[in-house]
């Protein structure tokens, strides 16, 4: 594993490097592009080293808590701190900064993705924050409007599970929970605005395996028929 990343850290800095001295990063739409795929590939790099130092605090901190009588949740916000004092963090915050600025001379879109992945068959619902009880209320207000059961299915599912939902969301401190959401049905995240990757929310969503999105212009939204879709 430490191999893997000393290579790709002096691929990533080669990469930059090259392109710097041949032009600069925002000289030409090809090169903010390019420049911008490389901080991509640097970010994910780092949301990887952020991960490990997670593992590697977590369980011990877990041991010493349960050994002092501690909460459970305390573990796991030592290991999340020392990921925040991390050089990785940093690096993820300085590459965030600049895919920001070069996505509009790379011709970039809006959207800035801190988890991918595929969700298919789900209901897009709109909440203005990620709040459990919000959305329990809602689900609840969808089934009594059309006439639905319970357990989190929607009138027209015949899982057991509970339907997948993807929640539009106005806004998110970055220190939310997503473990509560997911029973009822949350698989996806777009959120109307940006946040660290490596925030308490960014972490989450990687552990809990929840597809996460951002876009910083509402305008974007509105005008793409996203907002259409939602009910």
């Amino acid at each position: 594993a430490a191999e893997r990343i000393l290579k790709e850290t002096i691929a990533i800095e080669s990469d930059l490097v090259a392109w710097h001295e041949a032009e600069p990063l925002t000289g030409s739409k090809e090169s903010a592009f390019r420049a911008a795929a490389a901080f991509e590939r640097a970010r994910r790099l780092a949301a990887d080293l952020a991960d490990a130092y997670a593992l590697l605090f977590h369980a011990p901190a877990a041991q010493m808590g349960s050994a002092l009588g501690l909460p459970p949740h305390m573990s796991s916000v030592f290991a999340e701190s020392e990921v925040r004092a991390s050089i990785p963090f940093q690096v993820s915050k300085i590459a965030s900064l600049a895919v920001k600025a070069l996505r509009r001379p790379a011709g970039a879109g809006p959207w800035d993705v801190l988890v991918g992945g595929r969700v298919e068959g789900a209901q897009l619902l709109s909440l203005p924050r990620l709040d459990p009880i919000l959305l329990a209320e809602t689900v609840k207000e969808i089934q009594r409007k059309s006439g639905g059961g319970s357990n989190g299915k929607f009138p027209n599912s015949k899982a057991t599970s509970p339907t997948p939902i993807i929640l539009l969301v106005n806004q998110a401190s970055g220190d939310e929970e997503l473990g509560p959401l997911t029973p009822l049905g949350l698989r996806a995240v777009i959120l109307r605005h940006e946040i660290p990757h490596l925030s308490h929310l960014g972490v989450r969503a990687r552990q809990e395996k929840v597809v996460f999105v951002t876009c910083d212009d509402p305008g974007f939204l509105a005008s793409s028929g996203v907002e259409g879709l939602v009910g």
